[in-house]
């Protein structure tokens, strides 16, 4: 695979987990995952579908079997660790290959203290992410 074609792979895996995450939400509820910014970060496509969001679930789980699972639960998963090791005095993290991670923009001070996030996101998924960082 060509550097661009492995850029462009991940820039791919980064709008599906927002997709996911997205999907989470208006499908099953605040439970599914704290991120309520992933719809931010899709694609026109991915919008577009979420205007049906049972519709857009089923074409996710026909396309990829268990990523809407998956995405939701790592989300859950790494946000209640997270919290955990925030409470036990967690100063700093890194997310390598961060896609549309906005753990940084939702965490709440009176919850979590003052983690600095440092996100080192691969330079298509930064361009994709800015402009849509900007907007919120």
């Amino acid at each position: 695979m060509s550097l661009d074609g492995a850029k462009a792979n991940v820039a791919r895996t980064a709008h599906l987990t927002a997709w996911a995450r997205a999907l989470g939400r208006l499908t099953v509820g605040e439970v599914a995952n704290g991120d309520y910014l992933a719809g931010r970060a899709l694609l026109p496509y991915q919008r577009t579908l979420n205007r049906a969001p049972k519709l857009a679930r089923w074409l996710l789980e026909r396309g990829l079997p268990g990523a809407f699972g998956y995405f939701n639960a790592r989300t859950q998963y790494f946000d209640e660790v997270l919290l955990q090791e925030a409470r036990a005095g967690l100063e700093q993290m890194v997310i390598l290959g961060a896609g549309f991670d906005s753990r940084s923009l939702m965490r709440s001070d009176h919850e979590q203290g003052p983690i600095t996030e440092d996100s080192l996101r691969g330079g298509l998924t930064t361009a994709c992410s800015r402009p849509r960082l900007v907007r919120l």
